[in-house]
């Protein structure tokens, strides 16, 4: 099975390999403090489904 990957906006995105699915900072609303999504519609509730979630660093854009 290929490898996919779907980017959900910002630095979030999730990888499946081989029925694992890694989640990367997740970030799943159209408005965060003084930040907004300003491309595409806010992820479907099944984008958050993960084994894994993969934070880069703690800023609440990347964690939330």
């Amino acid at each position: 099975m290929p490898v996919e990957l779907t980017w959900w906006g910002h630095a979030t995105c999730t990888v499946e390999d081989s029925d694992t699915r890694v989640l990367t900072d997740p970030l799943f609303v159209r408005r965060l403090a003084h930040l907004r999504r300003r491309r595409g519609a806010v992820p479907p509730p099944e984008a958050w489904r993960a084994d894994v979630a993969l934070v880069s660093h703690l800023h609440a854009d990347h964690l939330h």
